[in-house]
């Protein structure tokens, strides 16, 4: 698996959206993409974990950090 270069082209748009928002606008999209991000690395993780190497070792003992921080993604989502 490569990493990436930089920001994929939706990211690049998410990027210059947000950019241009402030207050309650950007909190919620913030918050909303911060949601979705977790939801889907936890979800790679989880699959990663299933290998019996060391990087799914070291996946296995990230999701509980991972659910952590999407707890507190929900908890800013839920306060908007």
């Amino acid at each position: 698996m490569n990493s990436p270069g930089g920001p994929n082209a939706k990211q690049k748009a998410d990027h210059d959206k947000m950019s241009k928002m402030t207050g309650a606008g950007f909190d919620k999209m913030f918050a909303t993409h911060m949601v979705a991000d977790h939801q889907k690395d936890i979800a790679e993780y989880k699959k990663a974990s299933k290998s019996k190497d060391a990087a799914g070792e070291y996946a296995s003992g990230q999701i509980d950090t991972l659910q952590k921080h999407l707890d507190t993604a929900k908890s800013l989502k839920a306060g908007n």
